[in-house]
């Protein structure tokens, strides 16, 4: 048996009709030729994670939970520095400073204070820890006492 199906330019085509067993034949065969494709692309995956020595994952996971901290970057520059510093009390968990570092980016993004947490998580650029703010940074340093 075959069916008939009109195409869009009015001519037909027959296809032949599929029996119950074929069509349950055919759903198998694609269903492991998607396990085939996830297990290949997991293998990829996985050897490509092994040899590599970079970290794949997010090196500060809980940064975006920083509300409780978000105090600290109303401080002033000296007071922040004290508060950010390794081995201040309290201490701020490093990912919580990722996180002030994300914040303060995509507020104010003042220059030294985004030095300072730069400084505290042991990075080069803002960039290796978030993509939040400018290409640049606020310079707010005093041009006179007053």
């Amino acid at each position: 048996m075959t069916q008939e199906h009109k195409q869009k330019d009015g001519s037909i085509t027959k296809t032949p009709e599929l029996s119950q067993a074929e069509v349950t034949a055919a759903e198998k065969e694609g269903v492991k030729e998607a396990l085939k494709k996830s297990a290949e692309t997991n293998f990829i995956t996985q050897s490509a994670t092994e040899n590599n020595d970079e970290y794949a994952g997010d090196r500060w996971p809980d940064r975006h939970e920083i509300m409780q901290w978000s105090h600290v970057i109303g401080f002033g520059l000296d007071e922040f520095r004290d508060a950010v510093k390794e081995g201040a009390m309290p201490n701020i968990p490093e990912g919580k400073i990722a996180g002030l570092l994300e914040l303060e980016r995509s507020g104010q993004n003042r220059t030294e204070y985004v030095r300072a947490l730069c400084k505290r998580l042991g990075v080069k650029s803002p960039t290796e820890v978030t993509g939040a703010g400018p290409g640049h940074t606020n310079d707010v340093t005093p041009l006179s006492k007053l």
